[in-house]
């Protein structure tokens, strides 16, 4: 027995899908021991044809994928502990696939399973030693201690009854099990309270169909960029990385993210023992830094825009913070929201309601925080080019009272300042009213 979750009852749709095949039928084909293997081009007919490698790599790619198929049935399969019920749909080739179920043919000992779907797998081992047949009228039989019983769907049939085609019972061979035109039709009474009942489970709405439309997981930054849209303010969407060629100016600078990455690598990193002189932040770029700075992003830190950072106050308590052990750089946030506090746009939802029941979480990065005595200190920095004050506050206060949150629940500390330091403007922007974005 397979191991895995095991339940009472455990259905196996749509088993007379086709495998697909298009790995080895293509005019290429990857395998481990073939390695790339194509067709020939036979040039008198100007048609392709499998040549002797192409045609051992097919064989070697679908002995594999066949492989990894009844891996999969028989975990699906196993997890049964009552009743396993496999569907398919075979109006198209009923004929087909009741042929191979051969009762009565002495001898066969081993179904080949040389089909291309699970239903002929699955008809192909009914079909060998199946000589215990109770009711093959009803689709009943036994093998083993294992009773299968066959459903056929209706082919004709009114409100009241569904009717399947009556297979002959006295057949001396395989090909005789099949549908009969001639014979006579078995009406099966339909129970109308348990049609009733089916109706009503198949066309209930499902009560959460608003969280369906709802991701689980937001980055902050993702939050902010739906803020901004929803103001009608541009949305700067995903950013697709560049190679250093083509981001790297004339004078082998970095531009854009890539500069604002470099300047949140050096701020990961640089000391905070003590305060740092221009002098000291240059010569610390240019001899410290190579295990996470390549020769570019070291170009594009100008070491006066670091040491503005250190000439601030701010700087002199994140100092004795970094002394005190209290200094926190590049945290990790991963947060329950609740959904209720915040405007729902940010949600991709149009209003509270269709967010009742929803526990999505948000993932982000914290810059920088240290804890003082009386709260946290959130700090956040930016290369952004902007020289509008505004401007940083809006674009980025929801991110910071998100995270303002996160902190205040993990820590049960209070947090009493959020500050953004720009290095376009040079100095620090206090964020006073956390709530205001809300």
């Amino acid at each position: 027995m397979s191991k895995g979750l095991q339940f009472p009852v455990v259905f196996v749709a749509n088993c007379a899908s086709l495998f697909n095949d298009d790995d080895y039928t293509g005019d290429v084909v990857i395998s481990e021991e073939y390695a790339g293997s194509v067709k020939s081009v036979d040039i008198s007919t100007m048609s392709k044809i499998q040549s002797p490698a192409y045609h051992a790599a097919a064989q070697e790619v679908k002995k594999q994928l066949e492989s990894e198929e009844m891996r999969l049935l028989y975990v699906a399969a196993t997890r049964a502990e009552n009743k396993l019920i496999f569907t398919a749909n075979i109006s198209k080739a009923c004929d087909e696939y009741m042929s191979v179920l051969d009762v009565n043919r002495a001898g066969k000992k081993v179904g080949k399973c040389s089909g291309s779907s699970y239903l002929s797998w699955l008809i192909e081992a009914l079909s060998a030693e199946c000589d215990k047949v109770n009711d093959m009228q009803s689709g009943i039989i036994d093998y083993g201690d294992v009773r299968y019983i066959f459903y056929p769907l209706a082919y004709e049939g009114d409100e009241h009854s569904l009717t399947i085609p009556a297979l002959n019972t006295g057949a001396e061979n395989a090909d005789e099990y099949t549908d009969d035109k001639n014979n006579d039709s078995i009406d099966i009474a339909v129970d109308e309270q348990f049609r009733s009942e089916l109706e009503k489970k198949l066309n209930a709405a499902y009560a959460y169909e608003p969280l369906t439309k709802i991701s689980a997981k937001f980055t902050a930054t993702e939050l902010a960029a739906n803020l901004r849209e929803k103001n009608g303010e541009e949305n700067y969407g995903l950013f697709i990385g560049k190679p250093s060629f083509l981001t790297e100016n004339n004078t082998g600078k970095l531009s854009g993210k890539r500069r604002g990455d470099a300047y949140h690598k050096l701020m990961e990193h640089i000391p905070f023992e003590k305060i740092l002189s221009e002098d000291e932040i240059s010569d610390y770029i240019k001899n410290s830094t190579a295990g996470f700075l390549d020769k570019a992003e070291q170009n594009s830190i100008d070491a006066g825009d670091i040491a503005g950072f250190y000439g601030n106050d701010v700087a002199k308590r994140i100092v004795q913070a970094s002394k005190n052990g209290k200094l926190y750089r590049e945290y990790p946030i991963f947060h329950r929201l609740d959904t209720q506090c915040y405007d729902p746009a940010i949600f991709g939802a149009d209003s509270r309601e269709m967010l009742e029941g929803a526990e999505p979480y948000v993932q982000g990065i914290a810059d920088m925080f240290f804890i003082e005595d009386d709260g946290i200190v959130l700090v956040d920095y930016k290369t952004d080019k902007t020289d509008d004050e505004q401007k940083y506050k809006d674009d980025y206060k929801l991110q910071l009272d998100i995270y303002k949150e996160a902190l205040e629940k993990e820590f049960s500390v209070p947090v009493k300042q959020m500050i953004i330091y720009s290095f376009t403007l040079g100095r620090f922007i206090d964020l006073e009213k956390p709530e205001e974005n809300k």
